[in-house]
């Protein structure tokens, strides 16, 4: 839902207003630039209309109906489906916490910015409490409302999520030190970012979940057991680090030699001046392409279905394996279609919010 709003916000400031204004100035132009234009319109209102048609056909969305729950939360106990929804929730009220601080009242929540940061870091941890949970299963007699509940449950939109989120949450700062690392003046340090990030770049991401998947049990101590999952969102954070180090590298040089000579000058410790004057104006440079990346890694999410992981598209295609909905692979397909474009545009929309209040492109 918060997703949908913030791209309905976007299309009715950013493309009905563009729209409106092109019409205005170019339809005009001439007899025969106003027949094209004309032509034009006339056709593009026929397939709205004919995709708003489509769309609202109430039999046609009968296999996404019937299995909504199961696109959206796997096979997640009924009973528990509280705990996904307070997990979304706690996303979405820290995102919206967290653009507050970066915006006209950012003085006052200034003093919270440390403790938003605190709990994105940990995020990981409670969300793994909300969704996993602690104690005996949730089917036991004794289990209270946090009762654990086995990954091989998860599945659906709130698997997709989860990978997405955890591994954007996590590869960001191990990005970041792999780009410092990179530039270190201690050889170990340097050499080692440079074969990380060349080896990690040099490999189809398919190819590391496979061996997460699949190798890394070989090379554990027996009686060790990782779970599936979580041995494969440690691939997608291995890998996006890696992407993600090379575009801060890049957001590192361009900032002017002149900002390291004059926060020496003014007695600063190149602690301070990676951290106060040099890493501020990099991340800034390249907002545009560390948000390319994280929807990238969202998108991404799907090759997880070839290792038998149940995301959303994997759901997609057990419903349409069952025999009733064979015939509903349009509505299906469009519909995870959309979830996916609704994440990225909200992703897109955040990014360009934040650069325009942060002077991205401004001197």
């Amino acid at each position: 839902i918060f997703g949908a709003l913030i791209a309905f916000n976007m299309v009715r400031h950013n493309l009905v207003r563009g729209v409106l204004r092109g019409v205005k100035v170019r339809i005009y132009t001439s007899l025969h630039g106003s027949l094209i234009s004309l032509f034009l319109l006339v056709a593009l209102g026929l397939a709205v209309y004919a995709f708003v048609r489509y769309v609202t056909f109430w039999p046609r969305w009968e296999a996404v109906v019937v299995n909504f729950r199961l696109l959206m939360f796997g096979r997640y106990p009924k009973a528990l489906t509280w705990r996904p929804v307070l997990a979304a929730l706690f996303i979405v009220v820290l995102g919206a916490v967290s653009l507050a601080t970066w915006g006209p009242v950012s003085r006052r929540l200034f003093r919270f910015r440390k403790a938003v940061t605190i709990l994105w870091l940990i995020s990981p941890v409670i969300l793994g409490i909300i969704l996993y949970g602690i104690g005996p299963t949730f089917d036991s007699p004794n289990a209270g409302p946090l009762g654990t509940v086995n990954t091989r449950l998860w599945g659906g939109l709130m698997l997709t999520l989860i990978i997405s989120v955890v591994a954007i949450i996590v590869s960001f700062p191990l990005g970041v030190m792999l780009a410092l690392g990179r530039q270190s003046k201690y050889p170990v340090i340097r050499y080692f970012c440079v074969g990380y990030i060349e080896l990690i770049r040099g490999v189809p991401l398919i190819t590391v979940l496979f061996m997460a998947e699949f190798m890394l049990p070989l090379f554990l101590p027996g009686g060790l057991n990782v779970d599936s999952l979580l041995r494969v969102t440690v691939g997608f954070i291995l890998f996006s680090a890696a992407y993600l180090a090379e575009n801060v590298r890049g957001g590192l040089q361009s900032v002017p030699r002149g900002q390291y000579e004059a926060a020496y000058a003014v007695g600063l410790s190149g602690y301070q001046t990676t951290r106060r004057i040099i890493l501020p104006q990099a991340l800034r440079a390249v907002i545009p392409a560390i948000v390319g990346q994280f929807i990238g890694l969202f998108k991404d999410t799907s090759l997880v279905a070839i290792i038998g992981v149940f995301d959303l598209l994997s759901i997609g295609r057990a419903v349409l394996g069952q025999q009733e909905y064979r015939a509903f692979q349009a509505e299906i397909y469009l519909f995870i279609g959309l979830i996916y474009f609704v994440g990225a545009s909200a992703m897109s929309y955040a990014s360009r919010r934040l650069e325009t209040r942060l002077g991205v492109g401004q001197r």
